[in-house]
């Protein structure tokens, strides 16, 4: 039975679902590439490649859901679980290496980063496809300093639709992106104060 109007998905859910169907084919053509006889490392290389795919889709349906993204089943480095706002490991760490340290990150990322969100937001009402990719870019890479998994998934979700030449897109992910980095920033003061 198809689906009535009223129940069929529509906007950024529809989008993702059919981001996240044609993950599922890149899936099925790794997985027959896996069949081709390949060296030990090209065979671990295209193993890791299937599994950033499958996560990729895994989070792609969380977000058409309007749920939590999660961290891929089964995989040995993650578990299944919603993703975390930080890595805990990853700042107890960089504690233990120097209190300062984390300090200085910690302050420097809320610095930076809510300087970059705010440029990020005008770039996406300018529809600037160049800013929000590079905006988008920075701010992934200074959350994976962190282990801010969810809002790298938001930067990634954005910069993938700008390469797409979606320029309206980012405009969905933007709230979700502000209020993600408003948890990061949060999550991470109260690192400090404990």
């Amino acid at each position: 039975m198809a689906d009535s109007p009223s129940s069929a998905p529509t906007g950024a859910a529809a989008e993702i679902r059919e981001l996240a169907a044609r993950i599922a084919g890149e899936l099925d053509a790794l997985a027959a590439l896996a069949a081709a006889p390949l060296d030990a490392s090209a065979r671990e290389h295209l193993e890791r490649v299937r599994q950033a795919t499958a996560l990729l889709s895994q989070q792609a349906l969380a977000l058409a859901a309007n749920a939590p993204p999660t961290a891929a089943a089964g995989s040995d480095l993650l578990s299944g679980s919603p993703l975390p706002i930080v890595r805990e490991e990853i700042i107890r760490e960089l504690r233990g290496e120097s209190p300062d340290l984390l300090e200085h990150l910690i302050n420097l990322f809320s610095g930076s980063a809510r300087e970059t969100v705010t440029e990020l937001a005008r770039a996406v009402e300018a529809r600037d496809g160049k800013a929000i990719a590079f905006r988008t870019h920075h701010l992934k890479g200074s959350a994976s300093n962190f282990g801010a998994e969810r809002l790298m998934f938001l930067c990634q979700a954005m910069e993938e639709k700008v390469r797409r030449g979606d320029l309206e897109g980012p405009k969905q992910l933007l709230a979700p992106l502000q209020r993600e980095y408003d948890l990061v920033v949060t999550t991470l003061t109260a690192f400090l104060e404990s």
